[in-house]
């Protein structure tokens, strides 16, 4: 049986180690990824291929996008698409009478043909956003434990606590990581047709498991993947829907052809992912 390719969501910086074996992560198409091995690095290449960006201008655009001054979070929301929050009633009602209208004028439904090449671009600058955003906050955690172990040798030495003569400095506070579906709208336009999804990512598992998306994971695809740990084959979940809906988006975009694939996410369990041989699989959101 072949081994379809699958990629974690929604990180990119995870260590193969706290991954079970042949699962691809996204790629930015910056030279200072590195590479992975086996199946995954198939995966992996297929994905950078369709990515516009060279590296050259990969890293030129996100250079530009840090230098304006935005905060990562707020590029990433003003990149996303307008329609990408679940419309409200009163608002698909409004849209179907501009339509009208314009064919009205025109006689063709669609006066104004979608702009495939801005929409992958743009997903492209989200993904370079999240991974710079992503790895912002890793060194604010590393800074932060370092600052913890640093004060808890100066209150050993100086004294600390109440009426002590040393006060701890403010830590930085790693903040939040970019919204999973806006990461995972923006991949799919470069993920491998067929190609599978994977998370231990409690966000996802909470967001999907609230929506009612998760079921038990069929026997013939857990077959795929006998190689894994027994306990983590068992744990998994799967959601099976169109790829527009799985993103939360209410309608198929027609600039994003790509969302009207079926996607097939597995979804680890709470408790499910302990390795045989190793830590248990985790995410940063987790």
């Amino acid at each position: 049986m072949e081994i379809p390719a699958v990629f974690s969501i929604p990180l990119f910086l995870r260590d193969p180690e706290d991954l079970p074996e042949g699962i691809a992560l996204f790629r930015t198409g910056l030279e200072q990824e590195p590479p992975s091995a086996g199946l995954a690095a198939a995966a992996e290449a297929a994905f950078a291929a369709r990515l516009p960006l060279a590296p050259a201008e990969a890293r030129a655009v996100l250079a530009e996008m840090l230098s304006l001054g935005q905060d990562h979070a707020g590029a990433l929301l003003r990149l996303a698409a307008p329609d990408f929050r679940p419309a409200r009633k009163d608002a698909i009602r409004e849209e179907e009478a501009a339509g009208l209208e314009a064919f009205a004028r025109s006689g063709r439904l669609d006066p104004s043909p979608p702009d495939m090449r801005k929409a992958l671009l743009d997903s492209h600058k989200i993904l370079l956003l999240a991974w710079s955003l992503e790895r912002t906050l890793a060194e604010a955690r590393e800074l932060k434990a370092k600052l913890r172990r640093g004060e808890e040798g100066l209150r050993a030495v100086l004294g600390g606590g109440e009426g002590g003569i040393y006060a701890p400095p403010e830590a930085p506070d790693p903040g939040d990581l970019p919204p999973w579906r806006i990461v995972l709208d923006a991949a799919l336009a470069f993920v491998p047709d067929k190609a599978l999804l994977f998370s231990d990512d409690v966000r996802v598992r909470r967001d999907l498991w609230a929506a009612g998306m998760l079921r038990p994971l069929p026997g013939d695809l857990a077959a795929c993947w006998r190689h894994w740990p027994e306990k983590l084959l068992t744990g998994l979940l799967l959601a099976s829907l169109p790829a527009w809906r799985l993103v939360g988006r209410s309608f198929l975009p027609a600039d994003r052809p790509w969302l009207a694939r079926e996607a097939e996410m597995l979804v680890v369990r709470p408790g499910a992912g302990r390795r045989e041989d190793g830590p248990e699989l985790r995410g940063l959101g987790g």
